[in-house]
């Protein structure tokens, strides 16, 4: 449920408390390696920081990804790049305490960045347009510190622009 508010981009802090107490309560049971994906993914998405859940989160995702990486997919493993982002860059020094080992935010990491990219029309009109204007521009950029790659960049500029749309 957090998944589908944090995807639509809705305020919801009372879901996210009413999730928070249940996952707590029930100490993760019944979370697959799917759910735990989307779930941290939403919280970090709706930055909603919870530190005793995280906590716990952290723990499952490492222990499961230690014994048996396979268990967890490419998206979710994308989700989980997305999520130690989120802790790592814009939580400060709370977040730090919740990453994954170096091998495990790699491991999330590279599956994010093997994700297969779709190019649309606009962003090749997008793309045809700026090169009129700049020289240097490039399509599906990979942005080294976080592993994203960006639509289209200017990268002696620091200048990156997302195209969404059909």
């Amino acid at each position: 449920m957090v998944w589908a508010y944090a995807t639509a981009g809705m305020a919801a802090d009372a879901l996210y408390a009413a999730v928070t107490e249940a996952a707590m309560r029930d100490k993760l049971a019944g979370f697959n390696s799917q759910n735990l994906a989307n779930m941290v993914w939403a919280y970090a998405t709706a930055d909603y920081y919870h530190q005793a859940l995280l906590a716990d989160c952290s723990r499952v995702i490492s222990d499961s990804l230690a014994q048996d990486p396979s268990r967890w997919g490419v998206g979710d493993r994308s989700q989980l790049h997305q999520w130690q982002l989120w802790l790592s860059l814009e939580r400060g020094a709370d977040g730090q305490q919740h990453l994954l080992s170096e091998s495990q935010r790699k491991l999330c990491c590279d599956a994010m960045q093997g994700t297969e990219v779709t190019i649309s029309r606009l962003q090749r009109s997008v793309a045809a347009a700026l090169a009129a204007v700049q020289h240097g521009f490039e399509e599906e950029h990979l942005e080294p510190r976080t592993g994203y790659s960006l639509d289209l960049a200017l990268p002696s500029s620091r200048l990156a622009v997302e195209v969404d749309g059909p």
